[in-house]
Parts: C-alpha cells; sequence; structure tokens
C-alpha cells in the first residue's frame, strides 16, 4: 500500500475532466493527498498545462503530482520530452476508454510500446485507466505497471462493472500489477474495504470536486448537498466499432438541459454547470453524491475517510 505515490495518506486525487485544477491540487498537497491533473482540462494548450506545473513545483517545492493522458496525446513527443521528462514526473496515467474484453479495436498496439517502453526505461510508473477486464500478458508486453479501475458508479465515463467486482476480478488476473480502485468512492468503510484488500491507494474525485477549496460554482455545490444518486442521469456513450458494439456510459447530474450542440463530452453544458452562478448545465457525478451531504474542507473529507485507520500513523514522507 502507497509503495509508488509518496504522499501522507493512500489516497489519489482521481484525474477529472475539468474537474482537477491547479487549485485543487495545491490544496490536496497541502492535506497530504495525492493531487492530479487531467490534460483534458487544458483543451490541448499543453504550454498552459507546463505553465501551471511550473506554478504547482514552485509553491509546493515538489514534483509529487499525477498526470493522465490519452494515447494519442501522449504519442506527442514535445509531452513526454517537455512535461513528464521535465518534470521527472513519478506515474503517469493512460486513458484506455475502448479496451473491451481483454482486446481492443481502437488500440494502436505499436504505438503504446513506442510510448510505454521509454517511459518505463526512465522510472515512470504507468498506469493505465480501464472500465473493463485487462490481461497480464498485456501489462507485461506494455510495460504497465498498475491499473485505475473505473466502476460503473463513477463519475464520467465508465463501463457496466460494479466496482467492486471489477476490483477483484482484475486482481485475480494481475495479482502483481498495483490497483487503485477509481471513482464512487465516499466512505470510510468503502476505504477501509479495498486497502485491506491490497489496493495501493484509493482515487476520490467528487468529494475534492466540491470541497470548500474547489474552485467551482457554490450554487453548484448547493445542487450536489441536495441530490442524491437517484438523480442522476445515465448518457448513453456506446459506439459501434468493425466488430462490436462497446457499451459506455456517463454519469451525470443535469442542473439544466440545453439545447445546443455539444459534441459527445458535453463540455459546454460542463463548464457552465461547474462555473456558472446559475443552475444550468450539468456535472459528471456518480454514486459518491450520496455521500456529500455537506460542504467540507479537503482535510475534513480526509479525516472522514480514513476514519477506520490510525491516522498518525500515516507519516509524511
Amino acid at each position: 500500500m502507497n509503495n509508488i505515490f509518496k504522499s501522507k495518506y493512500p489516497i489519489l486525487e482521481a484525474c477529472m475532466n475539468k474537474g482537477s485544477t491547479l487549485q485543487l491540487a495545491l490544496a490536496l498537497d497541502k492535506v497530504g493527498v495525492y493531487p492530479s491533473l487531467c490534460s483534458w482540462t487544458y483543451n490541448k494548450d499543453f504550454d498552459l498545462m507546463q505553465k501551471e506545473l511550473d506554478m504547482y513545483v514552485n509553491k509546493t517545492g515538489n514534483n509529487k503530482i499525477h498526470l493522465s493522458f490519452d494515447l494519442n496525446e501522449l504519442s506527442n513527443p514535445d509531452i513526454c520530452h517537455k512535461i513528464i521528462d521535465s518534470y521527472k514526473l513519478p506515474t503517469v496515467e493512460i486513458i484506455f476508454v475502448d479496451y473491451v474484453g481483454q482486446k481492443t479495436e481502437n488500440i494502436d498496439f505499436k504505438k503504446l510500446k513506442n510510448i510505454t517502453k521509454p517511459l518505463h526505461d526512465a522510472g515512470v510508473k504507468i498506469f493505465a485507466r480501464i472500465c473493463d477486464l485487462i490481461s497480464n500478458d498485456f501489462l507485461n508486453d506494455y510495460y504497465i505497471d498498475g491499473l485505475c479501475i473505473k466502476g460503473s458508479e463513477s463519475a464520467g465515463y465508465t463501463g457496466n462493472w460494479p466496482l467492486n467486482k471489477l476490483f477483484f476480478a482484475q486482481k485475480k488476473i494481475t495479482p502483481n500489477a498495483y490497483l487503485i480502485p477509481y471513482g464512487g468512492i465516499g466512505t470510510a468503510d468503502q476505504v477501509s474495504h479495498y486497502l485491506n484488500n491490497g489496493a495501493e491507494m484509493i482515487a476520490i474525485g467528487s468529494l475534492f470536486a466540491f470541497s470548500k477549496e474547489s474552485p467551482f460554482s457554490e450554487i453548484t455545490k448547493q445542487k450536489v448537498i441536495q441530490s442524491s444518486s437517484s438523480n442522476l442521469t445515465e448518457y448513453d456513450h456506446s459506439r459501434q466499432t468493425e466488430n462490436k458494439t462497446i457499451s459506455r456510459k456517463q454519469n451525470a447530474l443535469i442542473l439544466k438541459k440545453l439545447n445546443i450542440f455539444d459534441g459527445p463530452n458535453k463540455i459546454k453544458s460542463l463548464l457552465l454547470g461547474l462555473y456558472s452562478d446559475k443552475s444550468i448545465g450539468h456535472i459528471y457525478i456518480g454514486k459518491s453524491v450520496d455521500d456529500i451531504t455537506e460542504i467540507l474542507s479537503c482535510q475534513e473529507i480526509v479525516n472522514n475517510l480514513m476514519g477506520k485507520f490510525e491516522i498518525d500513523a500515516c507519516k509524511p514522507v
């Protein structure tokens, strides 16, 4: 547990599209959570991402931050050299959104190995975000050290496997991989359950996204408090490949539906939901909405999540 991510607590901020911000990362670093940034937040503006990484390193004095990219982004050498290499980042997360049934039509495997091998040789620990089972051979062949396991209860884009079922099935297949349950977790009992069953870290997203330190709309935060998982909508995000339909969904809370053309991820609506001073648009949030009953500080959230452990026994590194 917590062998790679040298943080005070075994909690990782889940990489959230538009949800992982510099402001939140700085707040989480202060309280001993391992923070993250998501490349999708920057809309391919990697100069801005690098600028914010500079600010993070200057303010914290460390490079302990977890970054997520999709495969196409990582195939850009400027990203590897200017961002991952120059900051000597300990970890990186690759988003495999279409990995299904231990094979996929949408991964360029030659491109993948060309990306992962140099990172592996440089000492970077590589995590893959998955919604379905993945084979041990795949991890070994493509230098994947660990898996961010996204269950159907999580916010945003996900598959059909419940987190607990997917975690234990994947653990049986890849017993030596670092496993991080990812999404839909909001209680100390859940944290204790996964840590006691071999999880490397616990990824927490929505609880931090709607904390006191989060930059998001106070109106939206109040709407989250008033809502439950029964209020969530599942956007159908399935897609057709040459041989099959890949079943995917996005868990969301609709504040006020917008009749605008907004692309598959509905980013315009999402940004309004996160930042507008009116209750419009939507946010991506999963079953942990049931555990957000008041707006707490990041430290209060951590204290609640670590309630089944001796908090003082988690020493900063």
